[in-house]
């Protein structure tokens, strides 16, 4: 039994095992409690998630009531910086990886947000039916060489007839010169790529679309 105890004596009183517990008191500042050295990584993070949850829920949780798991790893993490013990390197490592592991999906949803082909975007589709003359019966132009839609039509009239309800309000903004993100003819860059896909594609551009272009990329 002395034996025993002379054994636990001496772990505890190991430098080892006093790096241990004092970078321990950095996981929560303000409320200690014991986590064996011998607790893998996951079951590690649970009794820290319970301790946060239920102890600092400000921390870990919105302004709306919900819990957020990114921000009890995002501090657990600022909290584990500087550790040197292996049993919490180990654990900030884990901790870094699962919020990574978190993000993943946000990542690849702002990629695929980003790569989105501009081809299939409605400006693009309603722009290159501007420039392949598909739009000159909808409107006339006036003495400032501006578009005027043609009295027998509207903007929803003629997404109906295109068969493409989405359009409508591109065509509002298009033939109404509202000069807006919609209006490709406000946007020269829009219209570059536009008169670059028609070439490509070998698509007719009609003179006005062509002077429009010009005209915008001379301001």
């Amino acid at each position: 039994m002395d034996r025993i105890k002379d054994k636990i004596k001496n772990i505890v009183e190991s430098d080892s095992f006093k790096l241990y517990k004092e970078e321990q008191s950095r996981i929560l500042k303000d409320w200690q409690y014991c986590e064996s050295a011998s607790l893998n990584e996951e079951a590690r993070f649970t009794l820290d998630k319970e301790a946060y949850v239920e102890v600092f829920y400000k921390s870990v949780y919105t302004s709306r009531g919900e819990y957020k798991e990114s921000n009890l790893l995002e501090l657990l993490i600022k909290n584990l910086k500087d550790v040197e013990h292996p049993v919490w390197i180990d654990y900030r490592s884990y901790l870094i990886n699962r919020l990574n592991t978190l993000k993943l999906p946000q990542q690849k949803k702002k990629i695929t947000k980003v790569s989105k082909n501009k081809e299939e975007e409605v400006w693009f589709k309603v722009g290159v039916l501007f420039a392949n003359g598909t739009m000159d019966k909808y409107y006339t132009l006036n003495k400032d060489n501006e578009l005027v839609m043609s009295l027998e039509y509207s903007a929803p009239k003629i997404a109906e007839e295109l068969q493409h309800p989405e359009y409508e309000k591109q065509i509002l903004h298009i033939i109404n010169n509202y000069g807006t993100v919609k209006d490709i003819f406000s946007r020269s860059t829009k219209m570059k790529q536009i008169i670059q896909y028609c070439d490509k594609h070998k698509i007719p551009i009609t003179s006005f679309f062509t002077n429009k272009y010009n005209l915008i990329k001379a301001k």
